[in-house]
């Protein structure tokens, strides 16, 4: 894995707020940075494509001995009056629709991770679209080598899960809701989606 410096795009800033990324900087530093990518090898690309599915699967065996133990349930933090929820949810097999795993690693070694991020939609849209339209444009103004691409498939896979969960378990319609901010605007970054099925 190498870090390569990279000149920012002149009018990335004009860019995040006509495509409303105005969350690009929080508290007077930047969040979103354009003066660096990193390249990859195949080989960690496939040693990280591997290490998060079995961390994905890891993770899975730890909900479950949760959910098995009222102790670990007030361990972790899940409040009481949701535990029923969180324990049928788990039993009747509801379905997921992404996790976000944070992950420590400096391309050799074991990756560690820092921390799971099941279906929430924090990281979704910068990776998932701000992040391509960046690629785009670097690749069109010639400052990255011909053939880059981006490691993550993000965007075609979620389209792609709710397809399936339309088809798989009957779901109709995708709910929508964010937290407003002070003065009526909302918060791109808080947005929070549920689906339904159609009956």
């Amino acid at each position: 894995m190498e870090r390569v410096s990279i000149t920012e795009r002149p009018d990335w800033r004009e860019k995040a707020h006509e495509y409303g990324f105005n969350f690009h900087t929080m508290y007077g530093e930047p969040y979103w940075c354009e003066d660096a990518y990193y390249k990859l090898t195949l080989a960690q690309v496939e040693k990280l494509e591997e290490v998060t599915a079995e961390l994905h699967q890891m993770c899975l065996k730890v909900v479950e001995k949760v959910i098995a133990s009222d102790e670990l349930m007030t361990k972790f933090r899940i409040p009481k009056h949701t535990w029923s929820f969180v324990r049928q949810s788990w039993l009747t097999h509801q379905p997921s629709l992404y996790s976000r795993l944070d992950l420590a690693w400096d391309g050799t070694g074991e990756p560690k991770l820092l921390e799971n991020n099941a279906d929430t939609p924090t990281s979704l849209y910068e990776a998932a679209f701000f992040q391509w339209i960046w690629l785009e444009d670097q690749l069109n103004a010639g400052n990255l080598p011909e053939g880059s691409d981006q490691f993550n498939s993000l965007q075609e896979k979620l389209i792609d899960r709710f397809v399936e969960l339309r088809e798989q378990y009957g779901f109709q319609l995708l709910h929508l809701t964010c937290c407003p901010r002070h003065g009526g605007r909302s918060r791109n970054h808080s947005v929070f989606a549920g689906l339904r099925n159609g009956s």
